[in-house]
C-alpha cells in the first residue's frame, strides 16, 4: 500500500490545497471550490475539532484534507467499499 501522505504534504500555511502527485493536476480556470453538507452525530463533530485543535487547523481544512485522501485512495483501488442493501443500497459504515 502507498505511503499517505500527512497533512503537510496537503496543506500549505496558507491552507491551500496542494495537489498529490498521484493526482491529475486540474487548470486553475477549470476548478470552482463547492461548499457541500455531510450528516454527522455531535460525538463524530466533537472528535473532528478535537484532532483540528490537536493540529492547528480548521475543521474545513481536515475535513479536505480526508476527503482528498479517500479519494485518492478510492482511485489507486487501495480502499474496499461494502455496501448493504435496504430500500436502496447504502455504504456499511465502519
Amino acid at each position: 500500500m502507498a505511503k499517505r501522505p500527512s497533512l503537510s504534504d496537503l496543506v500549505t500555511e496558507q491552507t491551500e490545497v496542494v495537489e498529490p502527485a498521484e493526482r491529475e493536476v486540474i487548470e486553475k480556470k477549470e476548478a470552482r471550490w463547492r461548499s457541500i453538507g455531510v450528516t454527522l452525530n455531535q460525538d463524530e463533530i466533537d472528535e473532528l475539532d478535537t484532532i483540528a485543535g490537536d493540529l492547528d487547523v480548521s475543521r474545513n481544512n481536515l475535513l479536505r484534507y480526508g476527503v482528498l485522501l479517500f479519494l485518492q485512495e478510492y482511485r489507486t483501488g487501495s480502499l474496499s467499499l461494502e455496501t448493504e442493501t435496504t430500500r436502496g443500497s447504502k455504504l456499511k459504515m465502519p
